[in-house]
C-alpha cells in the first residue's frame, strides 16, 4: 500500500482540479471530494486539495504537497493497525495535489445516529460507539493524532441485513504523528477526544453524555491502564479550558 506514495503524475498543480466525469460530492475549506469509477465497477474518491490564493504560490504548493504526502502516510499507518478501518490509498499524486482513495459507502456517524436513534435498539448503537472508541485508542497508541475527530469523519457501513455495522474513520488531512510517550502527545490525545465530545454534544444533545461515555469505556479498554489514566485526566483539564473560553467569550 505504501508504495503508492512514490506514484503520481508530473502534471503541474496549477492544472484545473475538476475533470470530465468527476462528480463533486463534498466541499470543504481545504479540499473537494469527487466520486468516480476508475477500476471497472469500483468507485473511488478523489481528494483534491485547494490552493490558498492569499499565500505565495510557491509556498502554497509546497505546503499542499507536503500535506498530501503526510495524509497518505497517516492513512497507511492507520490501515496497518488491527481493528482500524480506513479507506485504502490507491494513488498519491502530490503534483496535482490529489489522493485517490477507496470509496466508503455508508452514512456519517452524525447522520447514522440521527436516523437510528428512534428506530434502533441501544445494543446496535452501543456496538458502533464501541468501535469508535477502540479505533481512536488504537491510532492513539502509536502516537497518531487525527486532529479532526468529528462525527462527520466516521462512516458507518451496514451489512445487507443491517444487523452488523463497520465503522471507518476518514479525513486524515490534519493528522500528525507524535512521539508515542510525551506530555505533548497526552495533550493532543485529550484534545482529539474533546473534539469528538463536542461534536456529539452539538447534534445529539440529549444522548451526548451517554454516547461519549460509551466511547470512553471502549477507549479505556483499548488502551493501557496508565495511558488511559493520563489521557482522561488531561481531558478534564481540556474541558475546563473549554468552559473558561465559553464563559469569557
Amino acid at each position: 500500500m505504501f508504495d503508492a506514495i512514490e506514484m503520481g503524475s508530473q502534471t503541474p498543480a496549477s492544472q484545473p482540479a475538476a475533470s470530465p466525469g468527476l462528480a463533486a460530492v463534498a466541499q470543504g475549506a481545504e479540499a473537494t471530494i469527487y466520486r468516480t469509477r476508475l477500476f471497472g465497477d469500483q468507485d473511488v474518491a478523489i481528494k483534491q486539495r485547494l490552493p490558498k490564493r492569499y499565500r505565495i504560490p510557491e509556498l502554497d504548493e509546497h505546503l499542499n504537497r507536503s500535506r498530501i504526502i503526510a495524509e497518505a502516510r497517516a492513512l497507511a499507518r492507520a490501515w496497518s493497525l488491527p481493528h482500524v478501518h480506513v479507506p485504502a490509498v490507491y494513488l498519491v499524486d502530490p503534483h496535482r495535489l490529489r489522493l485517490v482513495l477507496e470509496w466508503i459507502e455508508g452514512l456519517s456517524l452524525r447522520d447514522w445516529l440521527r436516523t437510528r436513534e428512534s428506530v434502533e435498539g441501544t445494543t446496535h448503537i452501543a456496538a458502533v460507539l464501541e468501535q469508535v472508541g477502540r479505533m481512536v485508542a488504537a491510532i492513539h497508541a502509536v502516537g497518531l493524532i487525527h486532529g479532526d475527530l468529528t462525527t462527520s469523519n466516521f462512516i458507518v457501513r451496514e451489512s445487507a441485513d443491517r444487523n452488523e455495522s463497520t465503522v471507518f474513520v476518514i479525513d486524515f488531512g490534519l493528522a500528525q504523528q507524535y512521539p508515542i510517550q510525551s506530555d505533548t502527545t497526552v495533550e493532543a490525545k485529550a484534545v482529539d477526544l474533546y473534539v469528538l465530545e463536542r461534536a456529539l454534544a452539538s447534534v445529539h444533545v440529549q444522548q451526548a453524555a451517554a454516547y461519549f461515555a460509551q466511547v470512553l469505556r471502549a477507549y479505556e479498554s483499548g488502551s493501557s491502564i496508565e495511558n488511559a489514566k493520563l489521557v482522561l485526566r488531561r481531558l478534564d483539564v481540556v474541558r475546563a479550558r473549554g468552559r473558561k473560553r465559553a464563559m469569557i467569550g
